[in-house]
């Protein structure tokens, strides 16, 4: 790990441990990442910060914003925030449906810009 990616990923760590608000804060830190530091972001959290131990309606409120911004979906990492943050949680059928819904609307971003078909292939079938 690069001392880059270290650097975020001490932002991310204080933003979860000190955080009373997640999900806006994470938001926050995000939408003022340049691009390339968005990319490695976007990975870090998903390699590393998939189990977060955090209210499952704030994970979800930051999962359906990861998913509604083109920004972050057009990302080359996001297929593996999909698999490791997103398919390996258990959402209940309210949100399921949410997040099906938002999945469709951006599906051919997601597929466009996937480095993984599979990642891609393994979170869809998680919502069938």
């Amino acid at each position: 790990m690069s001392a880059f990616d270290e650097e975020i990923e001490i932002e991310i760590d204080e933003i979860t441990k000190k955080s009373n608000n997640f999900g806006y804060d994470l938001k926050h830190y995000l939408d003022n990442l340049p691009e390339k530091q968005l990319r490695r972001a976007i990975y870090i959290l998903s390699r590393y910060y998939y189990h977060m131990d955090v209210s499952s309606e704030e994970i979800f409120k930051f999962i359906v914003y990861m998913f509604s911004d083109d920004k972050i979906i057009s990302q080359v990492t996001f297929d593996n925030f999909a698999y490791y943050f997103v398919s390996m949680r258990n959402f209940n059928r309210v949100q399921k449906y949410k997040l099906k819904k938002i999945v469709m609307e951006k599906m051919e971003i997601l597929c466009k810009n996937s480095v993984d078909p599979y990642n891609i292939e393994h979170f869809i079938k998680s919502f069938i």
